[in-house]
C-alpha cells in the first residue's frame, strides 16, 4: 500500500511539473477561465464527465485486482489519478496564486477520501492475488471491497460533478472580486 501511495505522489509531482513546463500556458489559462465561466450550465455535463473519469479509474483497479498478470494496472490507475490532481492544482495556483487553492478545495476533499480508499482496495486485492490464499476468501474479500469502493466512487462523482461546479463558481467570483 505504501508503494501505491508513492506512485500516486509521483503522479502528482509529474502533473505539477508538466503544468509548470507547459509552453502555451496562456491558452490553458483562457480555457480554465472559460470553463469556470461556463460552470453555471455544466452541472449535468460535469456529473457525466466525473462519472466517466471515475469508471475508467475504477475499471483499471478492478481488472488489475482480478487478473494476476495485470496487477500493474492498479499502479497505472493511481499514477493517472495523481497526474490529473497535480496538473489541476498547479494550474489553479499559477492562475490565481495562493488563492487558487480555493478552487481546488472540492478536488482536495475528494482526493482525501478517494485516494486512500483506492490505495487500500488495490493493496488488499493485489496482495490477495500475489499471495496464495484460499480462492473463496479472496473473492469474498474482493466483492466487499469492490462494493465499498464503488460507493466511494459514486459519492466522488456527485461531489465532483454536482457540488464542485457550484463551489468553483462561487470561489472564482470571490477571487475576481479580491
Amino acid at each position: 500500500m505504501i508503494a501505491l501511495f508513492l506512485i500516486y505522489a509521483g503522479g502528482v509531482l509529474a502533473g505539477a511539473v508538466r503544468e509548470v513546463r507547459l509552453s502555451d500556458a496562456e491558452e490553458m489559462y483562457n480555457y480554465l477561465e472559460q470553463g469556470i465561466a461556463e460552470y453555471d450550465t455544466a452541472a449535468q455535463k460535469g456529473v457525466k464527465t466525473a462519472a466517466k473519469d471515475n469508471v475508467k479509474i475504477f475499471a483499471l483497479l478492478a481488472v488489475g485486482s482480478l487478473i494476476k498478470p495485470l496487477v500493474w494496472l492498479i499502479a497505472g490507475a493511481m499514477l493517472a489519478k495523481g497526474y490529473l490532481t497535480g496538473f489541476s492544482l498547479m494550474a489553479a495556483l499559477r492562475l490565481y496564486g495562493a488563492r487558487g487553492i480555493y478552487i481546488c478545495i472540492p478536488n482536495i476533499i475528494s482526493a482525501a477520501v478517494l485516494v486512500p480508499a483506492s490505495i487500500y482496495y488495490g493493496g488488499l486485492n493485489a496482495s490477495g492475488l500475489l499471495n496464495r490464499y484460499e480462492r473463496g476468501a479472496i473473492y469474498k474479500r474482493f466483492f466487499w471491497a469492490t462494493v465499498f469502493l464503488a460507493a466511494i466512487f459514486c459519492a466522488d462523482t456527485l461531489i465532483k460533478g454536482a457540488a464542485s461546479p457550484i463551489f468553483v463558481k462561487w470561489a472564482s467570483g470571490l477571487l475576481k472580486s479580491a
